[in-house]
C-alpha cells in the first residue's frame, strides 16, 4: 500500500509495498533506511529511495502543489524523472483530495 506523508510543506510518499501499512507508522522510515540502496537529490529537496534492485522505494519533495491545487512546475518536472506519468497523475490526485479533506475537517 502506498502512503503519503504530510509535515511542514514537505511530503514524503511511499510506493506500494504489497501489504497493509505498517504499525506504528514509522515502520515503513526505518524499513526504507535499511533497504535503500541508492538515495539520490536533485539538491533542491526532492529526494529518491531505491532497494538494491532500483526499485523506487519513497520519495521525499517539498509540496507539489500551490495552495490552489495546481501542480508546481518545479516539483512536476523532477517527478517526471522518477515516476511514470500515471503514477504522477495517481500521486497528485491522492495528494490534492487529501489537502482537501484535511482542510474541510479544519474548518
Amino acid at each position: 500500500m502506498s502512503e503519503i506523508f504530510y509535515d511542514n510543506g514537505t511530503v514524503f510518499f511511499t510506493l506500494e509495498t504489497g501489504g497493509l501499512p505498517e504499525s506504528p507508522y514509522w515502520t515503513n522510515f526505518i524499513r526504507i533506511g535499511r533497504d535503500a540502496e541508492r538515495v539520490e537529490t536533485d539538491g533542491d529537496g526532492n529526494w529518491v529511495f531505491a532497494d538494491v534492485d532500483d526499485k523506487i522505494m519513497a520519495l521525499q519533495m517539498h509540496d507539489p502543489l500551490t495552495d490552489d491545487g495546481t501542480p508546481k512546475e518545479s516539483v512536476l518536472n523532477w517527478l517526471r524523472t522518477t515516476l511514470p506519468e500515471s503514477g504522477i497523475v495517481f500521486f497528485l490526485d491522492t495528494l490534492k483530495e487529501a489537502k482537501t479533506h484535511m482542510a474541510d475537517s479544519e474548518a
